[in-house]
């Protein structure tokens, strides 16, 4: 499990995150939603190590900061909300900086990278300098670089995936390709936190919602028990309609 326990944040005598706690098992799809300004990046930045708060954060029951760099990278992979990179290299070198901290020959860590590569639908471009890619592009190059990287199971535990707003940049087709892929993961113990702005993605995928409202948890639970007219419109400042749908049986959220 991956915790965020008792968080406190402050930047310039401003209160960012107050007593913040959630949680991740390594069989689940978390969705981190709220308005802007409400903490999400900076909770993102405090699980990821960007952040520095009071509180802890726990990867099965130990402290994040404890874990030896070389295992604490095979258990947690991050995608931040941006990537830079403008070294010529081609998408299939920035896929295997994933595997630069394994032990593995070339040939296997060759067949994670094009596996993985496989899943974010980017082994066409496999050859392709990234720096020439479409912001979506890179964006599912990013994203195998990420599952590269915690691709071998541990021997104890799960892997986890902290990833903010890893939507943003794709097209309505590759949006539900990753998190369909995603919920794939949690089966074989990879756990996912995933900061989303758009609500239905996440009602649709999450397995559980947590949302943040000026730094602090208002509300977490299933997408039925979370997105409720009143939480729109207290939240978002939404006067939004919540329906079922015919065939999944998800909420949707009307506007």
């Amino acid at each position: 499990m991956l915790q965020a326990v008792n968080i406190n944040l402050t930047r310039d005598d401003k209160a960012v995150l107050t007593e913040v706690n959630i949680a991740l098992n390594c069989n689940e799809v978390v969705a981190l939603v709220g308005p802007n300004g409400a903490g999400k990046s900076s909770l993102f930045n405090v699980i990821s190590g960007e952040l520095f708060s009071t509180g802890q954060v726990l990867i099965e029951q130990k402290l994040r900061a404890t874990w030896p760099p070389r295992e604490l990278a095979e258990r947690l992979a991050i995608l931040p909300q941006s990537s830079q990179l403008n070294f010529p290299f081609s998408a299939f070198e920035v896929v295997n900086i994933g595997r630069m901290n394994k032990t593995t020959g070339h040939l296997e860590n060759e067949q994670v990278i094009r596996q993985v590569m496989s899943w974010t639908d980017i082994q066409d471009k496999a050859q392709n300098i990234y720096t020439h890619l479409s912001g979506g592009e890179k964006q599912r190059v990013q994203l195998a670089r990420t599952f590269a990287q915690i691709w071998e199971k541990p021997s104890l535990g799960g892997r986890y995936l902290l990833l903010d707003e890893p939507t943003a940049a794709l097209d309505l087709y590759h949006q539900h390709q990753l998190l369909s892929l995603l919920k794939e993961l949690a089966l074989l113990q990879i756990g996912s936190l995933v900061v989303l702005h758009d609500l239905n993605l996440a009602a649709r995928y999450a397995d559980r919602i947590v949302v943040l409202d000026h730094g602090k948890v208002v509300a977490q639970g299933t997408s039925g028990e979370v997105f409720t007219q009143s939480l729109l419109k207290n939240v978002f400042s939404l006067e939004g309609e919540v329906i079922t749908h015919p065939k999944s049986g998800y909420p949707v959220i009307l506007c």
